[in-house]
């Protein structure tokens, strides 16, 4: 994400609070700050925001559209360490791309980059230090 950093997360602020009847979208909301914050280095919060999300999915994580706040998920606690945490919502992930060949466009691609960047990071912490 690139341009007014601070705009984009007073909008994401904003949406996830004006959404409270419908957690999916303030989960999504939340979960693209989470995303936002993990390009700015801010871990910690990306983290708190990552698991907010993912607790206002509850039932509806089964939802195709669920997919990118369950990938920023997975990546934040790939990020913590947590790989055994992380299985489970790569794998109900994988699940929605293959549920939903109509999933929007920038879902799908926000919802990928989240997970391949888990992936990176899980590669590179499992390598042996020089």
């Amino acid at each position: 994400m690139m341009g007014d950093v601070d705009e984009a997360r007073r909008r994401l602020i904003e949406g996830a609070d004006t959404h409270p009847d419908h957690p999916l979208a303030a989960a999504n909301c939340l979960a693209l700050l989470a995303l936002l914050e993990t390009e700015q280095g801010h871990w910690t919060q990306a983290e708190e925001l990552a698991s907010r999300a993912r607790q206002l999915l509850g039932d509806t994580e089964a939802v195709p559209s669920a997919v990118v706040a369950l990938a920023v998920d997975v990546l934040v606690k790939t990020h913590a360490g947590r790989a055994n945490d992380v299985e489970a919502g790569r794998q109900l992930c994988r699940q929605h791309f293959e549920q939903s060949r109509g999933m929007t466009s920038w879902v799908n691609l926000l919802a990928r980059v989240a997970l391949a960047r888990a992936a990176v990071l899980a590669a590179t912490s499992s390598r042996p230090a020089c």
